[in-house]
């Protein structure tokens, strides 16, 4: 999943009403540092940059980029948007904890509206890619949710937060 850097789309949207898509832009490398995508929020987008891809930590890490094809889908402008994913083996049951962070820049007013369009799209992200993945086969088990690295207690009654979001 993490190699796939074009195909966010396939997932980011499974979880939301919002029609999402991803491609990476012409002459770009799959799983390349430097790679280009282009993803979409309806008739709105953005193009990120691949700037980490870690096996061994799997991990990995885009920017939002200048460029003339950005569409802001937020409710405000930000800048120096940078995101890292990570995947973590639950050694409790084998499952899969998915860390999504990000972090921004981004008038005062604006913040925490801000903050919690991202959160919102984090956690709808995840859900989708859970999604994505049990269609495709992926081993079956309740998914690793949480926001500091561990797995929550399936007896909790309040709503899980999904992934990890620092904003």
């Amino acid at each position: 999943m993490l190699r796939r850097f074009g195909e966010a789309g396939e997932w980011l949207g499974l979880a939301t009403s919002e029609t999402c898509g991803s491609a990476l832009l012409h002459g770009q490398v799959e799983g390349q540092i430097g790679g280009l995508r282009l993803i979409k929020y309806g008739s709105k987008g953005y193009v990120e940059q691949l700037v980490a891809l870690s096996d061994a930590d799997r991990s990995m890490s885009w920017r939002i980029v200048s460029h003339s094809l950005n569409t802001n889908p937020y409710p405000a402008a930000f800048l120096n948007y940078r995101a890292t994913m990570r995947l973590a083996e639950v050694t409790l049951d084998g499952s899969t904890f998915v860390e999504w962070e990000c972090s921004f820049d981004t008038d005062y007013p604006s913040a925490d509206l801000m903050r919690g369009a991202l959160r919102a799209r984090c956690e709808s992200g995840i859900r989708g890619l859970a999604t994505w993945l049990s269609l495709r086969g992926a081993p079956s088990g309740p998914p690793s949710w949480g926001s500091t690295g561990s797995p929550s207690s399936p007896s909790k009654k309040r709503p899980p937060v999904i992934g990890a979001v620092d904003t």
